[in-house]
């Protein structure tokens, strides 16, 4: 994201406040603002009246389904009914239906199955951002009214530019290590196997990123460094501050988290 791009705007809807704001917590780590809502109606009345960039938004919810949302925002003028929709959902893992089967059926722009790992969302979400911003700049289609060539005053149609664009995500190392860290490490698919985070300490809740920068990089190996804080043990005492070290290496196209060293800076005492 450019630093003189305002952050992009989403909308997340779920009536489950966890999902919620594991949701936020993952969009975080990309300088993306986020607006919760906890139901359809909620998540339809700001769709209207916040017009973020995207929509994420849970099927199953009382008051109004996800379904029933998608179907309205259709109904919506033009520049309300192109916001990005991403629906995500359970049924997804419990009917095993492709993705375009849910897209075509919801008339959603991008669907995903819960649970889902952080990664994931993200790429979906650049994907469809990424997406919209060239839908926005792309070149309209001739007019059908144009004359055909050969015709005497007619000219030869301009070729369309229209493009389909598929992104696929492949995070860089120091991204890996910031979703990793925005979710606790609980996210299994950041790491290879259970052992990485034995006698580390984990991130708490309440704990504070100062920085991330890779420190090397080859095709199949890399290492991030990160200051992190933690709040202190006892009320009268100090931040705890870590220096960590994470070596990452390429498992199938993917970058994994393989080990963590991690070092106490301060005690947390006076």
């Amino acid at each position: 994201m450019s630093f003189l791009e305002a952050p992009k705007r989403i909308l997340v809807i779920d009536d489950e406040e966890g999902v919620v704001e594991y949701i936020r917590i993952i969009l975080r780590t990309r300088g993306y603002e986020s607006i919760p809502a906890y139901d359809g109606e909620q998540g339809l009345a700001l769709l209207q009246s916040e017009q973020p960039d995207l929509v994420i938004c849970d099927l199953r919810m009382p008051k109004m389904s996800g379904l029933e949302l998608a179907r309205r925002r259709k109904e919506l003028p033009r520049d309300l009914a192109s916001i990005p929709l991403l629906i995500i959902s359970s049924m997804g893992h419990e009917q095993q239906k492709p993705d375009g089967f849910w897209c075509e059926g919801l008339g959603c722009d991008d669907f995903m199955a819960k649970p889902f790992d952080a990664l994931s969302l993200l790429g979906r979400v650049e994907a469809l951002l990424r997406r919209e911003k060239y839908r926005s700049n792309e070149t309209p289609e001739p007019s059908k009214s144009a004359a055909e060539p050969g015709r005497q005053g007619g000219r030869r149609p301009t070729r369309s530019t229209r493009r389909e664009f598929t992104v696929q995500a492949d995070p860089e190392p120091v991204e890996v290590v910031r979703a990793s860290l925005a979710v606790g490490h609980q996210d299994p698919s950041l790491l290879d196997g259970g052992q990485v985070l034995r006698g580390v300490r984990l991130p708490s809740a309440r704990s504070r990123v100062l920085d991330t920068s890779p420190t090397f990089a080859t095709p199949e190996n890399a290492e991030v460094a990160v200051l992190r804080e933690e709040p202190a043990p006892a009320p009268d005492g100090n931040p705890v501050a870590f220096d960590e070290r994470y070596l990452l290496a390429r498992r199938d196209h993917s970058w994994k988290i393989v080990g963590i060293r991690q070092k106490a800076l301060t005690d947390g005492e006076d």
